[in-house]
């Protein structure tokens, strides 16, 4: 699930900000998740990274969706008869 600090974070980005942000991350995500150089290993959660690029997709496809779209809705009980 997309981490709602992320999606705070990601909201906060301009569009070119965003789309660089999940290009970058979509980079990391096939790179190695350990390495070792010499006496020095590094790794990388690959958790954390897929829950960053979860939320920041998520926040581009909210961008994205028209203002009758959102995720909220109106209820109408106009044909019902009591």
């Amino acid at each position: 699930m997309a981490s709602s600090e992320w999606q705070e974070i990601y909201r906060s980005y301009t569009s070119d900000e965003l789309a660089a942000a999940i290009t970058a991350l979509k980079e990391q995500e096939s790179l190695f998740s350990a390495q070792q150089v010499g006496s020095k290993s590094y790794t990388k959660d690959l958790r954390e990274l897929r829950d960053k690029l979860h939320a920041a997709v998520r926040v581009q496809n909210e961008r994205s969706l028209s203002p009758a779209h959102k995720n909220y809705g109106t209820t109408n009980f106009g044909g019902l008869s009591f």
